[in-house]
């Protein structure tokens, strides 16, 4: 009788703490892993892969500090779409970023969005957390691998109004050029007294550059002469 009341009182507990905790944690793991798959965001966060830098181009005169802004890609979110980070000329950090639902409604539009909020890499859906959506620009979109390089967006250009612009995201591509040049040359006398022989070699190879509207190559040289002198005879 004893060990039928300690095993009642032990389930009973068990009974408790299952009610009070660990179903509605489940429970709301189990929404938040249905609410990603319905926008198909299992793919968890990963570190930033190599992507072009991108320059902004076509704001509106209320948004023109973003014009010239260059946004490197710095990771990716927790969907798996990149974002990107760019700095103003009055130093005020701004971001690139996809989407799904930037007010968190369930059932907002997924899209690409320029704002001045950093997007938590944690969160399904309003990345930058403020329950509504907050941006300099954006375009709706269903492809998060990338901003259409070239599209209109909607920009906040004076409140309560928006307009259309068209904006290039302009990618800046990286190339390596090398050169190497090499030449020899070689001399020797003889005399009853000496003898002497020398070679030079040079060799230049150019760094790797990049910009905006071209290719450049710094050249770097570097030129040693080894000689040798045999004794005297």
């Amino acid at each position: 009788a004893q060990e039928r009341e300690r095993h009642s009182q032990a389930d009973g507990k068990v009974t408790r703490y299952l009610s009070s905790a660990s179903i509605p944690a489940a429970m709301s793991q189990l929404t938040r892993a249905m609410t990603a798959l319905s926008f198909g965001l299992l793919a968890a966060p990963s570190s930033a892969e190599y992507r072009p830098d991108l320059v902004f181009h076509g704001a509106c005169a209320a948004k023109s500090f973003l014009n010239g802004v260059r946004f490197a890609n710095v990771g990716r979110t927790y969907h798996g779409g990149p974002y990107y980070k760019g700095t103003t000329s009055d130093g005020v950090d701004q971001y690139i970023y996809w989407d799904p639902d930037c007010a968190a409604s369930g059932d907002g539009a997924a899209r690409w969005i320029v704002g001045a909020h950093a997007p938590d890499v944690t969160r399904i859906m309003d990345l930058d957390g403020d329950g509504t959506c907050d941006y300099h620009a954006r375009i709706d979109s269903t492809h998060k691998e990338f901003p259409p390089p070239n599209a209109l967006w909607t920009m906040r250009c004076g409140a309560p109004t928006s307009e259309s612009m068209l904006v290039d995201l302009a990618a800046i591509t990286t190339t390596e050029t090398r050169t190497s040049t090499t030449s020899s040359t070689s001399s020797s006398s003889i005399s009853t007294s000496t003898t002497t022989r020398s070679s030079t070699t040079t060799s230049s190879t150019s760094a790797t550059s990049s910009t905006y509207t071209g290719t450049t190559a710094v050249t770097k040289t570097t030129t040693t002469t080894p000689t040798t002198v045999a004794p005297t005879t």
